[in-house]
């Protein structure tokens, strides 16, 4: 059985809507990088501030027999990925996540994000255009090349999630995953 977990992809695939009800269905802490780094005002994406940080989080997990972290950690150095008893890389195509993206951003923000006035604007727009970049982006920044040169570093199982498919079949698939025998490879059909 695989009971710890990392949970990411692409921004806007859903990897963090997916962990926080694999969460519940497995009665397992969560812990989202996003909330739990702080992330610099010209920055989109959590890193952490100091080592310090990411060796606290180490060492938690170290005393934690099962949980799920959601968010990408290929930027920064971390001895978690040797914690890892699988990870669930979640694809979506790029015009989907896109969608996603400004449907959250309104949700959250309102009609702030399109008056040119407001700093929710100007943010919402860097922010859309960094997301925009994750499939050409060079290793220096989160994207498609820096997350599979780091799925292709570890040395534990991945699951690859369609995430287009129906989130509950998504669901019951990593179910069926995280409670069977641990093989050397998975992927989504």
């Amino acid at each position: 059985m695989r009971k710890r977990l990392l949970i990411f992809g692409p921004p806007g695939a859903g990897s963090s809507t997916l962990a926080r009800e694999l969460a519940t269905k497995l009665s397992s802490p969560l812990y989202e990088i996003a909330e739990i780094f702080s992330v610099p005002e010209k920055e989109f994406y959590p890193r952490p501030t100091d080592p310090s940080q990411s060796s606290k989080l180490y060492e938690e997990l170290c005393q934690t027999p099962q949980w799920i972290v959601t968010g990408s950690i290929a930027l920064w150095d971390s001895q978690i990925k040797e914690l890892l008893d699988g990870v669930i890389y979640l694809q979506l195509l790029r015009l989907k996540r896109l969608d996603r993206l400004k449907f959250r951003e309104t949700e959250l923000y309102g009609s702030s994000i399109t008056d040119p006035s407001t700093r929710e604007f100007k943010r919402f727009n860097q922010f859309m255009y960094w997301a925009s970049q994750f499939d050409q982006a060079g290793m220096e920044r989160e994207s498609k090349i820096l997350h599979e040169n780091w799925l292709r570093s570890l040395k534990t199982e991945i699951l690859r999630v369609d995430a287009s498919r129906s989130f509950e079949d998504s669901i019951q698939k990593i179910l069926q995953w995280t409670s069977g025998p641990e093989t050397i490879s998975s992927s989504d059909s």
